[in-house]
């Protein structure tokens, strides 16, 4: 089965103010953006720190990631190189 590709919109930005944005529009929007949203909990008793969890979770579309994710390594190796010469 193959999977039609959706084309990107060419304007990212916002719809205007006299303009209602839909469902759609809005979730395509944070599909081809990306959102990251970051947490911690900390469980303690008298004081003392039991559990500590952190939470980065990154909600955006296969293909957002992958451009994130190779935009990230590629920053990654220039910075390595950077620090080697």
């Amino acid at each position: 089965m193959r999977r039609r590709r959706r084309a990107a919109r060419p304007d990212a930005s916002p719809p205007p103010k006299n303009e209602a944005t839909t469902l759609c529009d809005a979730l395509d929007r944070v599909l081809n953006k990306g959102v990251v949203a970051t947490g911690e909990v900390v469980i303690s008793v008298a004081g003392i720190d039991l559990v500590a969890i952190g939470v980065h979770v990154l909600l955006a579309s296969i293909d957002t990631a992958h451009a994130i994710a190779t935009e990230s390594e590629t920053n990654e190796r220039n910075r390595m190189k950077g620090s080697a010469a």
